[in-house]
């Protein structure tokens, strides 16, 4: 018997982790939905990687093993492109789903209609292994459930102005992802990764192919950071782990692009994933300042030594010997705000406690030591209730609602009416078939005033236009008409 699909593809791309790795699978094999596939791409590692699959003798687990050392791009590549699901999310080989978290956002998923992608917030956890003093440190979200629809061009453009927001972006890696999506990214070029920074070019693909997705703003995963992690060692001095990654990526066929300077910078790989993005998907619609980007890389550009600051610097002028203004500006610039060398990158320490909507709390306090103790330990924070769910808000944004829909509005009261008025003014292009009233009904009105049972099935969005929001969520529930249309909802806002 052939075997069938599976909904979700957990895909893990690791080297030499398996330190880590064992308690990221525990972390999946312990929740509470069964319908997914894990996916280990083994980046060619010693045989304990191989050795801590077999451990768990689960068919759950498909493993694949590179044969030679592949780029962060290229084991993306290699890992993702084995993955058979519906929808595909990534995670690190130190991170960990939240127990009951899985559950969850396939409700999330099942009550907004299998949308394309559903982005969604991390916790982090230090693992003990940290060299430094935030070792065994977890960060916890602390917010209500809540869903909003997000412009993905309007993201981008954000992004471009404030490179401090990235962490914003649909990327495979904080987003559960329809495998439609990544069959577009691969189209043209024929692979679905095309940037040295495979993560965060994918949430600049997704915004742009989605054009607005979903975010979730409860926590599912978190992110780990050990010893071994890319990130972590990214910024510290050239280790045999970020020497590995550039042996590997002078091997790929994947580059930095061409007007990215090679250096120690945050922005040169997110602008290389931006525009590694817009060109795979022949998109140009945004105010892209180059300007603006490499006074950006010379501000958060990190150089240790002397040496190897003047390097950066004559990288970054000959990236732009296409454009002698801009260069002498540059020269100019740097001349006048030189960069400083770094003796090393500390992060800054933040109190145990409240920091705003987020907990940090010592995990040696409570006994825990690997991301699968935290795993348990943070699902006490959470309730994992469909019921608890705030759908997504219009407010003043009536575009979420795609061109030429159907729609049915859910209240007759000052609100509802209020939001009439509004589609009848605003969106005209809108097909309002009705208006949902829990208590009467009257076919001879237009639009009819139905009852939530005598609904047609030909409505695409429920417009919860009331101050009853949580009643008629029972309702929507009981009637399964999250199952048939898109539900958001509409506040009038008071002057």
């Amino acid at each position: 018997m052939k075997n069938k699909k599976p909904f979700i593809s957990i895909v893990i791309p690791t080297r030499q982790r398996h330190e880590t790795l064992k308690y990221t699978i525990k972390t999946i094999l312990n929740q509470n939905f069964n319908n997914y596939q894990i996916i280990i791409g083994d980046n060619n590692s010693t045989k304990e990687t191989k050795d801590v699959v077999k451990e768990f003798n689960s068919n759950k687990i498909n493993y694949y093993r590179s044969n030679v050392d592949l780029s962060l791009a290229d084991s993306y590549e290699f890992s993702v492109s084995k993955a058979t699901g519906e929808y595909i999310m990534v995670m690190a080989d130190n991170d960990g789903i939240i127990e009951g978290g899985l559950e969850f956002i396939v409700d999330i998923l099942n009550i907004n209609n299998n949308p394309l992608v559903i982005n969604f917030i991390k916790n982090n956890y230090n693992w003990p292994c940290l060299k430094d003093g935030e070792n065994n440190i977890l960060f916890l979200h602390k917010n209500n459930p809540s869903i909003e629809r997000i412009d993905g061009f309007d993201l981008i453009q954000k992004i471009l102005d404030n490179n401090g927001m990235f962490y914003k972006l649909p990327m495979i890696y904080n987003s559960i992802v329809h495998h439609s999506l990544i069959k577009k990214m691969k189209k043209k070029t024929g692979k679905i990764f095309n940037s040295v920074t495979p993560d965060t070019y994918s949430g600049f693909c997704i915004a742009m192919l989605s054009k607005n997705f979903l975010k979730l703003n409860y926590p599912i995963t978190i992110a780990g950071n050990s010893s071994k992690s890319l990130g972590v060692n990214y910024l510290n001095t050239n280790n045999g782990i970020i020497k590995k990654e550039n042996e590997s990526r002078k091997e790929s066929e994947i580059q930095l692009h061409s007007l990215c300077p090679l250096v120690s910078s945050h922005t040169t790989h997110l602008i290389d994933s931006f525009l590694r993005a817009t060109e795979t998907l022949e998109v140009n619609k945004f105010l892209f300042d180059r300007k603006k980007v490499l006074l950006d890389i010379i501000n958060d550009l990190y150089a240790f030594n002397e040496s190897e600051l003047d390097t950066n610097i004559n990288t970054i002028l000959n990236s732009c010997n296409d454009d002698i203004k801009l260069q002498t500006f540059i020269k100019n610039y740097i001349n006048i705000n030189k960069p400083k060398i770094k003796q090393s990158y500390k992060k800054n320490t933040i109190p145990l406690g409240f920091i705003q909507n987020r907990l940090k709390l010592d995990g040696k306090t409570f006994n825990l030591s690997t991301i699968y103790d935290v795993s348990k330990f943070m699902t006490n924070f959470y309730n994992y209730s469909i019921n608890f769910i705030n759908y997504p808000n219009l407010s003043k944004d009536y575009s979420n609602i795609e061109q030429n829909s159907t729609i049915a509005i859910w209240g007759n009261g000052e609100y509802g009416k209020h939001f009439l008025k509004i589609i009848k003014e605003q969106r005209k292009d809108l097909k309002i078939l009705c208006i949902i009233d829990s208590f009467k009904e009257n076919n001879n009105s237009f639009p009819k005033v139905l009852t939530p049972n005598k609904l047609p099935q030909n409505i695409d969005y429920i417009i919860m236009a009331s101050s009853y929001i949580k009643d008629i969520s029972q309702l929507i529930k009981k009637y399964s008409l999250d199952k048939t249309s898109i539900i958001l909802t509409y506040y009038k806002e008071e002057n």
